[in-house]
């Protein structure tokens, strides 16, 4: 995966991800939207061949912070899944 920070500041950030699509940006927007500091997360893909662009926007929080923040919750929750279905299919 590779991402280009396009825009940084104190409240906004603009991230491109090349290579991804609508699968991975839905599911990270989800884990943002988690987070009360933020007052908007959005992407938007304006052809099939270009890349996402990942917009968000916070109160307060950095917004690369708040990015941080929900990878590792997504990396979380992504544990947690394999362990449960580790154990439901230990038999299989």
């Amino acid at each position: 995966m590779q991402i280009n920070i396009l825009k940084s500041d104190k409240n906004e950030a603009l991230i491109e991800f090349v290579g991804e699509n609508n699968t991975f940006l839905n599911v990270l927007k989800s884990v943002l939207l988690q987070d009360e500091d933020l007052r908007m997360v959005t992407y938007d893909i304006k052809f099939s061949t270009s890349h996402p662009i990942l917009c968000i926007k916070t109160t307060e929080k950095d917004p690369l912070a708040a990015l941080k923040d929900a990878a590792c919750n997504l990396v979380s929750q992504c544990d947690e899944f394999k362990q449960v279905f580790n154990e439901k299919t230990k038999s299989i």
